[in-house]
């Protein structure tokens, strides 16, 4: 139902940037060798999860249209 209207569209259209963005940071939080181990696990969990939400969001649009 959201997807119907032109704002669920852009809904996706902006997640993707973001999240894009949030990958990079996260990338660099894990690789950073003088963060602390939590901080390293963190970056790796933020790389994760925007990766997951990317893929979700790219089922979601292939199943929609």
């Amino acid at each position: 139902m959201v997807l119907a209207l032109p704002a669920g569209w852009m809904l996706f259209a902006l997640h993707m940037p973001a999240a894009a963005y949030g990958t990079r940071v996260g990338w660099g939080l894990a690789a950073d060798s003088s963060a602390q181990r939590r901080e390293r696990i963190v970056g790796g969990c933020l790389v994760t999860a925007c990766i997951c939400a990317c893929v979700a969001c790219a089922v979601m649009l292939a199943k929609v249209t």
